[in-house]
């Protein structure tokens, strides 16, 4: 059941990525690569030779490897919330994330504004989670 219902939030923040970019392409976590997040646990810039779109975004990466293994399963790597700050997602509202402060728990990608959000995120995930998964549900439903 929670995988499902985390299946239908990542197709809805794709949905909303799209209707949010419309035509123009867009650089995806201010060009961080989304792969060495969880490859080396440490956010790190991606190089211009090392590009994907996907999703009306531009996708940068450190290397070929972190490139082809976002080819395969973008889905597994693309921050939750379409990249917007988690913890303020949770408070109801959308703001953008610093890709410097960042939490990966249960192989999700969660991006935050400063080290407090994160800590109280790592304080008690599922009910932060819970809530900013009802959050981006109610803000997608208001969209369509």
């Amino acid at each position: 059941m929670q995988k499902t219902l985390l299946m239908i939030v990542i197709f809805f923040t794709l949905s909303i990525a799209s209707e949010h970019i419309g035509s123009q392409s867009q650089v995806a976590v201010d060009g961080y690569d989304v792969v060495a997040y969880f490859r080396n646990n440490w956010p790190c810039h991606g190089k211009i030779e090392y590009t994907y779109s996907y999703m009306g975004k531009v996708w940068y990466f450190a290397n070929l490897k972190n490139l082809e293994i976002f080819k395969e399963t973008p889905e597994k790597f693309i921050p939750m919330f379409n990249g917007f700050n988690s913890a303020k997602i949770s408070k109801g509202k959308l703001d953008s994330a610093n890709p410097l402060y960042f939490l990966i728990k249960e192989n999700r990608l969660f991006l935050f504004s400063n080290k407090n959000e994160v800590n109280q995120w790592k304080i008690d995930f599922a009910k932060e989670q819970k809530q900013a998964e009802l959050k981006w549900s109610e803000y997608i439903l208001a969209k369509n």
